[in-house]
């Protein structure tokens, strides 16, 4: 994932999606640990269970940002 903007939309939602059942499976509130993530960018917001700390570190937070906007106004 160097290259954020070769990253598909079906990429970042499965990598997404490992970051949200880690930070589960580690007994966070995954959409709140996220958000903050997101505002502040403080990775110690992010679980280091199977890796998803450092897969996160990996996308880049507008293009994150942006699908999860687009996303938001299909539905």
């Amino acid at each position: 994932m160097e290259n954020n903007e070769k990253i598909s939309e079906a990429e970042l939602k499965n990598t997404l999606r490992i970051v949200y059942d880690s930070l589960e499976a580690d007994g966070y509130v995954p959409a709140k640990q996220l958000t903050e993530y997101i505002l502040s960018q403080d990775p110690a917001y992010i679980t280091c269970l199977n890796n998803a700390r450092g897969i996160m570190r990996n996308i880049d937070r507008d293009l994150l940002l942006s699908v999860l906007i687009e996303n938001f106004m299909k539905n």
